[in-house]
């Protein structure tokens, strides 16, 4: 639900005539759907970003710089596992914004 506050998704949510909810579904499904090395990086991530949104008041993309700037301060496997986690979650992005466009449907049934 955090991530789904975002200005920038409640916008493009608006523009597709999705829901929330919709999305917040789509988001749990397609993560439970990944293989378990590329579900807990995700996971990671997911968290740690929504963290930063909570505690800063940041958008997603703010939250996502301030992660990868703090990456450099963490031991190099958390770091990896965090920033491979970034990349995984806007691959997700990237096709939910495909699937979306063409309704209200998630692509993981």
């Amino acid at each position: 639900m955090v991530l789904a506050s975002d200005p920038a998704a409640q916008e493009s949510f608006s523009e597709r005539g999705l829901t929330t909810e919709s999305f917040c579904d789509c988001v749990v499904a397609y993560i439970d759907a990944q293989p378990e090395t590329e579900e807990a990086q995700m996971q990671l991530a997911l968290e740690e970003l929504t963290g930063e949104m909570e505690s800063s008041e940041v958008s997603a993309e703010e939250g996502i710089g301030t992660l990868m700037a703090k990456s450099e301060e963490m031991d190099e496997e958390t770091a990896q596992k965090m920033l491979g986690g970034i990349r995984l979650l806007g691959g997700m992005m990237n096709k939910f914004g495909e699937y979306f466009s063409a309704g209200d449907a998630c692509p993981i049934p």
